[in-house]
């Protein structure tokens, strides 16, 4: 009897360790899968910090890159328009109507242009460098994408422009005052790679009404008031055509000088000729009596008749009297 109970004893303690080793063998084995399990979940984790973080990386990059194309699009404020009587479109001032632009005095420090400029959604560069030629005067070289399409020596300012908004391209204008005081504003425009020069206009204070109308004021008319031009120019196409101006809807309109040091007024246009053929000898005043010439003055009001093809207006004084207003100067080229 003994004995039986000594090998239950046996058993029962064989059974405990057994049991033991079966419960110390499956927290081996849970630790083991708990700790695998970690090392997935860090590496899932790590691989999904870094496709966050490049992935923000290239939203970024898209983000910048529409950011710039946002650009593009051209903020007009009613507050700067200007109504012009020969034309039903309102206009703008270039530094009022520009996407971008710097002055002379603002080239030599800037940050480069960066524009899309013919829709095609790829950023264009514009770089100006200022360079000094041989005689150690100041030369400004215009880039786009690093090729060379414009060089200026006479204090330039650029403007980057949507001269019209029906099109996908954004022009470039480089405004230079010219070497004998002949005003000037260039368009460029991008044409495949290149960057395309479209026309030279000469005289003041261009305007353009973002339809591809653009006017320019030359030396006569710029000194009427109100703002009266003799023809306009239309971009379209990546072209500029030329139009005269109308003048029905102004001819009831009545005009002043508002500038008259220059302004003269006489009845035939042949005594233009011998205005500025007499000799430079003589004072003004000889010169204008000679010439059957007269100076016109703030007092003098006109309305206007039709614009000759080298900047004289026809016109006919309050008076009655009727002829041609020009300016002592001649004319701008162009």
């Amino acid at each position: 009897m003994e004995e039986k109970k000594k090998i239950s004893l046996k058993i029962y303690i064989i059974s405990i360790i057994i049991l033991l080793i079966v419960i110390v063998g499956l927290i081996v084995i849970i630790i083991k899968q708990s700790n695998e399990n970690k090392e997935t979940l860090t590496d899932e984790n790590t691989t999904s910090i870094e496709q966050k973080i490049e992935n923000n990386k290239e939203t970024k990059d898209d983000e910048n890159v529409t950011e710039n194309l946002k650009s593009n699009e051209t903020n007009i404020s009613n507050d700067n328009r200007i109504k012009l009587l020969q034309f039903d479109s309102n206009f703008y001032n270039l530094e009022d109507i520009a996407k971008d632009y710097r002055k002379s005095e603002q080239i030599k420090n800037y940050k480069d242009f960066e524009y899309d400029l013919d829709g095609d959604y790829t950023i264009d560069k514009i770089t100006i460098e200022l360079d000094r030629d041989a005689n150690n005067e100041e030369n400004y070289i215009f880039k786009l994408n690093d090729n060379i399409f414009a060089e200026s020596f006479f204090s330039p300012e650029i403007y980057i422009v949507d001269l019209n908004k029906n099109d996908n391209s954004i022009e470039v204008i480089i405004y230079d005052d010219g070497p004998s005081d002949d005003p000037n504003y260039t368009i460029y425009s991008k044409q495949g790679s290149e960057m395309k020069r479209i026309e030279t206009l000469y005289g003041f204070d261009l305007k353009i009404d973002t339809n591809g109308k653009i006017v320019i004021a030359n030396l006569i008319t710029d000194t009427i008031k109100p703002s009266v031009f003799d023809k306009y120019y239309e971009f379209t196409n990546g072209n500029i055509e030329i139009h005269n101006a109308d003048i029905k809807n102004i001819q009831n309109t009545t005009f002043s000088i508002e500038s008259s040091d220059f302004v003269c007024f006489t009845e035939d246009l042949k005594n233009l000729d011998k205005y500025f053929e007499i000799e430079s000898n003589y004072d003004e005043e000889t010169k204008l009596k000679k010439a059957s010439i007269e100076k016109l003055n703030s007092n003098n009001s006109f309305t206007i008749l039709g614009f000759t093809d080298n900047q004289e207006i026809h016109i006919k004084l309050s008076d009655g009297r009727e002829g041609y207003a020009f300016h002592k100067n001649g004319h701008l080229a162009g």
